[in-house]
């Protein structure tokens, strides 16, 4: 009995030995040969000197896009942005930078308009331009002097990106430069018109006349002082101003084209902080 049971545990354990290693093996075997977690990328080719320094999606599609410096000479540089650089077929639009030389350019929604902007250091200034939401920007803005490189926070907690960088001084310690972002009240809605969504569908062709004529003045306004200052000079019932008065005279700004959500829901948003008044959604308000 002793016997057969020793036996009999020494196969067992030889089976389980067994088991073992052959499971051991196995695993081993898969760990020398584990799964690629990045499959093979094709090389990308960037011209002259250039190097990479960001990946983002410049042109809202939805893919990465590549930005790159190149250096042109020791005095200019430019910046390219390859769209869709993982592509066969990438496009590359270019960005001349500041003609002394710029440092490494960085990227952030500044405006809060879901484009990318473009924010580098030019002749020891902050330059800012603007994207357009297909890998090309605006013309730069510059503000104080600063020398380090930027970093993106809401530091004033109104929802939009301010900047800070170092001052390197020669003679002194380094300083923190602060770039308060005036996004939030910068061209701020501050009146309107609103009609209820059942006015708009009984009287289509009043609401249709109403907003064609705001569009056109406005255009008038935008482009001919001269027929503007006449108009205030002829205003009926009595209210029109003299030439002189009406030379002098500054009036609203409607903007033209499609309602921007972005812009009036800045409004809601700042009731909401600083009056109390419930988060609302402007879109709900808007017509198609």
């Amino acid at each position: 009995m002793n016997t057969f049971a020793l036996v009999r545990n020494a196969f067992g354990t030889l089976c389980l030995f067994t088991a073992l290693a052959i499971t051991s093996c196995v695993k081993s075997a898969d760990a020398q040969t584990p799964q690629p977690v990045f499959p093979v990328a094709n090389p990308i080719t960037l011209p002259g000197d250039s190097f990479p320094v960001f990946v983002g999606d410049f042109n809202g599609d939805g893919k990465p896009d590549l930005a790159y410096l190149d250096t042109i000479s020791s005095s200019q540089s430019s910046l390219g942005i390859q769209l869709n650089f993982g592509s066969s077929t990438p496009t590359t639009v270019t960005t001349p930078l500041c003609v002394a030389g710029a440092a490494q350019p960085s990227f952030a929604d500044v405006n809060n308009d879901q484009k990318l902007d473009l924010v580098y250091s030019c002749n020891g200034f902050l330059a800012i331009q603007l994207g357009n939401g297909d890998g090309t920007f605006q013309s730069p803005a510059y503000f104080g002097k600063y020398l380090g490189t930027p970093v993106f926070a809401d530091l004033n907690g109104d929802g939009y990106l301010d900047i800070a960088a170092l001052i390197f001084n020669a003679n002194a310690p380094p300083q923190v430069a602060v770039f308060l972002n005036q996004g939030a009240t910068a061209s701020f809605p501050i009146q309107g018109y609103v009609v209820t969504r059942q006015w708009a569908a009984d009287n289509p062709r009043t609401l249709a006349a109403f907003n064609t004529a705001l569009q056109q003045g406005q255009e008038i306004a935008d482009t001919n002082r001269a027929d503007l200052e006449q108009a205030m000079e002829h205003i009926p019932d009595g209210l029109g101003v003299n030439k002189e008065t009406a030379a002098i005279m500054a009036v609203d700004v409607y903007p033209v084209g499609t309602v921007d959500n972005v812009r009036l829901q800045r409004v809601a948003d700042v009731m909401s902080q600083f009056l109390g008044f419930p988060a609302f959604n402007v879109k709900s308000m808007i017509g198609g």
